[in-house]
C-alpha cells in the first residue's frame, strides 16, 4: 500500500509560496470613457409677479432693439458700426435663449442689445 503524502507544515507552505513565482494579476479592463455629465444649473426662484415684470422688461428692450436694428438694416456701415450691429443682434438672440432659464441675465442682455442698437441707429446716416 502506498504511503500517503506528507502533510506540509505552515512553515513549509510559506516557504513554497515565496519560492513559487507569483501568478500575473489579471488587469482590470480600462473603464470606457462616458459622456460628461453636465453640471447642474442653478437658477433663481422667482415669484410669479417678479417673473412677469422681468418678462415685460425683456419684451420692451427686445422690441426696442429689434426696431432700431430694422431701421438701419440697409444702411452703409463702417467696420465699427457693422461690429456693433452684429453684437446687438447676438445679444438679442442670447436674451431670447436665456429668458426661460435665467430671466435676470436675459434682461441684462436685452438692455445691452437695445443700447447698442439705439446708439447704432442714431449714428448711421441713411
Amino acid at each position: 500500500m502506498p504511503k500517503p503524502p506528507k502533510r506540509q507544515t505552515n512553515r513549509q507552505q510559506r516557504k513554497a509560496a515565496r519560492a513559487a513565482p507569483a501568478a500575473p494579476a489579471q488587469a482590470a479592463p480600462a473603464p470606457q470613457p462616458s459622456a460628461p455629465v453636465p453640471a447642474p444649473q442653478l437658477t433663481a426662484i422667482l415669484e410669479p409677479e417678479e417673473q412677469q415684470r422681468l418678462n415685460r422688461e425683456i419684451d420692451a428692450a427686445l422690441r426696442s432693439a429689434e426696431t432700431a436694428l430694422a431701421s438701419v438694416a440697409n444702411a452703409a456701415f463702417t467696420n465699427q458700426q457693422r461690429e456693433n450691429q452684429r453684437r446687438a443682434a447676438s445679444f438679442v438672440k442670447q436674451a431670447q435663449e436665456m429668458r426661460a432659464t435665467d430671466p435676470a441675465t436675459a434682461l441684462t442682455l436685452a438692455k445691452r442689445a437695445d443700447a447698442l442698437a439705439r446708439d447704432l441707429a442714431s449714428g448711421v446716416r441713411q
